[in-house]
């Protein structure tokens, strides 16, 4: 529906400023999520999204508002988040189920004869995981309608260093991190069964929107052993700041209102 309509729906955290935002994308389980959490943290910046984002042909990008999965190291990010004390002990089971290691080992079942369905939507009943609005995590925090792509960073854990890309190869890594959000099973089977019931080849449109979205855009990879991605974000949102209120671009100034919506 979304590809029909010009949009794509891509696997990465939104952050932003002065009506522009960074998109940041990543494997699963890198650390998108907190990164963007101990950015907003320390800077004024507004959230779109920590995982999913719409963007669309234009560079727009929408708020993909849902709530964040967080992880027992993912709050140490935000140790000022309002949770109860029955929340931050629950999370401690939470974390542990629905962790890397534990859908590894749901991956390895399903691989079984097993009903992995109904396993999942089970396990998801008796032991929910532990998901929470922005605003539960950060004080203060607000949310963006939508912003123009200012510049697409990819996150990786390794030696450090930045690199640029070029939009063919920054287009080729944000497609694959798109695939690897839906590695679990059934979904693949369901993709796979949704793009065959349509004659117009829906994949390559999607590829053709994102590739004309970040075709002007700069984009980079920053590898961090220590996983402090924020540190340059943070930097980067500051910039953003900076040239929003110095001047409005055209391209910006032709956007709807992007004004934050607080939920507080």
């Amino acid at each position: 529906m979304l590809v029909r309509k010009g949009y794509a729906l891509v696997h990465g955290a939104c952050i932003g400023s002065g009506g522009r935002a960074v998109l940041v994308s990543a494997l699963t389980d890198t650390g998108k999520t907190t990164t963007i959490l101990r950015t907003l943290s320390k800077h004024t910046g507004t959230f779109l999204s920590d995982d999913m984002t719409i963007l669309s042909r234009q560079g727009r990008l929408l708020c993909y508002p849902k709530p964040l999965t967080i992880s027992r190291h993912t709050l140490e990010a935000v140790n000022g988040a309002m949770l109860s004390r029955w929340q931050r002990t629950a999370l401690v089971l939470q974390s542990r189920v629905h962790s890397r290691s534990g859908r590894r080992l749901a991956l390895m079942l399903a691989k079984t004869r097993l009903p992995m369905a109904w396993v999942n939507a089970l396990v998801q009943i008796l032991i929910p995981p532990p998901k929470y609005t922005i605003e539960e995590l950060i004080e203060g925090a607000t949310i963006a309608k939508e912003a123009r792509l200012s510049h697409l960073m990819f996150i990786e854990r390794g030696a450090e260093a930045e690199e640029s890309l070029d939009p063919k190869l920054a287009l080729e890594v944000l497609l694959r991190n798109c695939d690897d959000a839906y590695g679990f099973p059934p979904y693949t089977e369901l993709a796979h069964a949704l793009l065959g019931s349509y004659e117009e080849d829906l994949r390559q449109a999607e590829s053709d929107i994102i590739s004309e979205a970040i075709a002007e855009c700069p984009a980079s990879v920053l590898r961090r052993e220590n996983r402090n991605w924020w540190e340059r974000l943070l930097v980067m949102c500051d910039d953003l700041s900076m040239a929003g209120n110095s001047t409005r671009s055209p391209v910006t100034a032709a956007l709807p209102d992007p004004q934050v919506v607080s939920r507080r």
